[in-house]
């Protein structure tokens, strides 16, 4: 168990802005390189094997909407077939707003366009795609890094780490998962809306917003003995 450490030193050996913000910088980069990986693994999960495909019912029309867009929305419904023999039939919906400088045929400044779909009937047992699942998995994975990170054994991110910082409690000891939970919520909200981290700025260098309201501090040295 950590022991317990002063208050004031504590705050003796809290984190420089500039310390934090290269910690920041570090972990931005690996937590996209992170994300990029678990992405690449959950799209490695194969998808239900589809042996045919059948377009039909394609249509398109074009109106004039009482703002002066002119919206095109192409239609058509695909059929799949599985190798199980059961199908899926889907709605395909491509709809294209434009406005601008009509010159006669179909020259605009602006556009916009919305693709969506929806599954309109199945026959027999259409296999689950695992692939969702994966994808929901690393979702999670990803959310939970950070927390993680600061309630294990190394108290901090790697970028965190590489700098020498350490993420402890009020009494200096190892983050909860529950604390740590908590703090990387607030972070969002300090970090994101800028002010949270202008306290580090004042000559007293007081810990960021997300710190005071959770009770925690990022230290320039591990304050914890184990």
């Amino acid at each position: 168990m950590a022991s317990q450490v002063s208050q004031d030193s504590l705050l003796h050996n809290h984190a420089s802005f500039g310390g934090r913000s290269l910690a920041f910088i570090a972990d931005t980069i690996s937590a996209i390189i992170i994300l990029f990986a678990l992405l690449w693994l959950a799209l490695l999960v194969p998808s239900p094997k589809i042996i045919k495909t059948t377009n039909d019912r394609a249509k398109q029309s074009t109106h004039l909407d009482n703002d002066g867009w002119m919206v095109t929305t192409f239609t058509k419904e695909v059929t799949y077939t599985y190798e199980n023999g059961s199908t899926r039939s889907v709605r395909i919906i491509e709809r294209t707003s434009a406005k601008g400088n009509q010159t006669g045929s179909t020259k605009y400044k602006a556009s916009t366009k919305v693709k969506f779909s929806e599954t309109i009937g199945t026959t027999g047992d259409v296999p689950f795609d695992p692939q969702m699942i994966s994808l929901s998995l690393a979702t999670i994975a990803f959310l939970l890094y950070f927390p993680l990170m600061d309630c294990s054994r190394f108290q901090g991110t790697p970028g965190k780490r590489l700098l020498k910082l350490y993420v402890v409690n009020e009494s200096g000891g190892r983050l909860s998962f529950g604390k740590a939970v908590l703090r990387n919520i607030a972070k969002i909200f300090s970090v994101g809306c800028l002010f949270g981290v202008l306290p580090m700025l004042g000559p007293e260098k007081n810990p960021p917003f997300h710190d005071r309201w959770t009770k925690t501090l990022v230290l320039a040295k591990n304050a914890v003995r184990e």
